[in-house]
């Protein structure tokens, strides 16, 4: 089912999940260190079925590119049809999982395209084998010299994504990267090691001064 409204549209099952006010508060929270501009490059792990693609694909404009990586092949599917009724045709998206290593892994599902589908957490009763690509040798693969922003939300999996990131990091200009400490389980808890990485990397970390939901405490925002 589609749902559209005035800057957005999402595939979604069920009605009774409010996307148009999700999808507002959570991208006000990821763009709160950066705006994208026209001819940017985004790249969004963890693009899930899309909440943020269509305001990406419209703020870097047909001369910008958005790259979509998503793991889950049911949200990968719905992430598909959203592009392809979007009005720039600069959106590539990828079904692989990410990490520090390349391969193969399993994804835990709780629901088939849910947000809470991990390859940290243990969620419902069955899980699917994956690709899992290092991101350097992705970028590297698409031709990627410079991203201009990285928006990381993968559920526990952000410290393993960014190992795999390697001296690539050195091209993203800017980033926010979705810590999952707030659920409470310690596969997810990446905030420290993620903050560690960044700063060691040498880009400025920062975190958000008055985050609208629970889990905005857990942004981290860098930048070069």
């Amino acid at each position: 089912r589609a749902f559209t409204w005035a800057d957005g549209c999402l595939y979604w099952d069920s009605p009774l999940v409010r996307l148009k006010q999700l999808t507002e508060q959570n991208l006000a929270m990821f763009l709160g260190a950066y705006q994208p501009q026209l001819g940017d490059t985004i790249l969004d792990v963890g693009a899930g079925a899309g909440t943020e693609i269509g305001q990406f694909s419209r703020m870097v404009g047909p001369s910008g590119r958005v790259i979509a990586v998503e793991a889950d092949p049911a949200a990968a599917r719905r992430l598909r049809k959203q592009v392809s009724r979007l009005a720039h045709h600069n959106v590539d998206v990828i079904e692989l999982a990410v990490g520090a290593n390349e391969g193969t892994v399993r994804l835990n599902v709780a629901e088939d395209g849910s947000i809470e589908n991990s390859i940290k957490a243990v969620v419902g009763m069955t899980s699917i084998s994956v690709p899992c690509r290092r991101l350097d040798r992705l970028l590297g693969d698409l031709q990627v010299d410079r991203i201009s922003y990285m928006k990381m939300n993968i559920e526990g999996a952000e410290y393993d994504a960014l190992l795999g990131l390697g001296s690539a990091i050195s091209k993203v200009t800017q980033l926010c990267v979705s810590c999952h400490d707030f659920t409470g389980d310690p596969s997810q808890a990446t905030f420290n090691d993620v903050k560690r990485y960044l700063a060691d990397a040498g880009l400025q970390v920062s975190t958000l001064p008055n985050p609208t939901a629970i889990w905005g405490n857990y942004y981290v925002h860098a930048k070069h």
